[in-house]
């Protein structure tokens, strides 16, 4: 996210495109739940008890459900977690994909915001200010 920020605040892309992109992001990306069944974690009877509990009153996320009804640890939440963030993709790539910013064009805007994020260890949108004593 930070990196489409940063596209957005250098003016290579509008906050449509961002957003687009982030929410194609958000699709590709593998449910919890789907991670957790793939991992021998929970069955599909499992997800369907987790899925109910979450369309009621309550709007936690499957993690923290599994994990209240005792069908994950919080080390094997984590690990699925691990796994789908690999597997989520990269936002250059879908805007590769979608032919808003080409494979140079994207490589060469990563690579100058990972120099930048590496001298200074932070992304500060232009119009941020410092604040005294921070």
């Amino acid at each position: 996210m930070r990196f489409g920020l940063y596209l957005y605040h250098q003016k290579v892309i509008t906050a449509e495109q961002l957003i687009d992109a982030v929410e194609e992001q958000q699709r590709r990306t593998p449910p919890v739940g789907e991670l957790a069944i793939e991992a021998g974690l929970v069955s599909v009877h499992n997800l369907f008890e987790i899925v109910r509990a979450q369309s009621g009153v309550r709007r936690d996320r499957f993690g923290t459900i599994a994990m209240e009804m005792g069908l994950m640890s919080q080390t094997e939440l984590a690990e699925v977690l691990m796994r789908q963030a690999d597997l989520r993709p990269p936002l250059r790539e879908i805007l590769v994909d979608r032919g808003i910013l080409t494979h140079e064009c994207a490589d060469a805007h990563y690579d100058h915001f990972q120099r930048h994020m590496e001298d200074t260890g932070v992304f500060q949108m232009p119009h941020s200010k410092q604040t005294a004593g921070a």
